[in-house]
């Protein structure tokens, strides 16, 4: 990631709690810290081929790991609504729905490697960002950038026992 997208989701996680219009980056970061919880808005999208499904209103990437639970219990993540994005097992396959109240809607079919696999990416993308954040924070100067990193790892659950480990 660069610099400026490093600094985008940055912004993302904290922007309805700065004051006023304290938007630089002492400020954002400062805010960030004292925070007890971040939420960050998106969650995993399901491509293939043409067919693309977001994830609903209300999901977040901090809901990433309940994608694994669904691979260790079947209890479905969080997808969000508006659309209902559902996903269920059927057979060896983890089948994705774009809208659950669409009699019309696609779905798209994961056989559980490339479930298991693209889980794995996630897990390995998510690190990476948690590492590129120390580094953007320590560039911009920030004192503390441990501490900003073992909170987003703490929220966004980054660096818990994953799929291989």
């Amino acid at each position: 990631m660069s610099d400026a997208a490093v600094g985008t989701v940055m912004a993302q996680l904290v922007y309805t709690n700065l004051e006023g219009n304290e938007f630089s980056t002492a400020a954002l970061l400062a805010a960030e810290v004292e925070q007890e919880g971040l939420i960050l808005p998106g969650g995993i999208q399901a491509v293939l081929s043409e067919r693309v499904i977001n994830p609903g209103c209300c999901s977040g990437v901090d809901d990433w790991r309940g994608w694994l639970s669904f691979l260790e219990d079947g209890t479905p993540p969080w997808m969000g609504h508006d659309p209902w994005p559902e996903l269920e097992w059927v057979g060896h396959n983890a089948r994705l729905c774009a809208n659950r109240d669409d009699a019309e809607t696609f779905t798209i079919d994961i056989p559980r490697a490339r479930y298991i696999a693209e889980l794995e990416r996630v897990e390995s993308d998510l690190r990476g960002f948690l590492h590129r954040v120390g580094a953007w924070a320590d560039m911009m100067g920030w004192q503390d950038s441990p501490l900003l990193c073992r909170l987003l790892d703490r929220c966004l659950r980054i660096t818990d026992p994953g799929i291989t480990e």
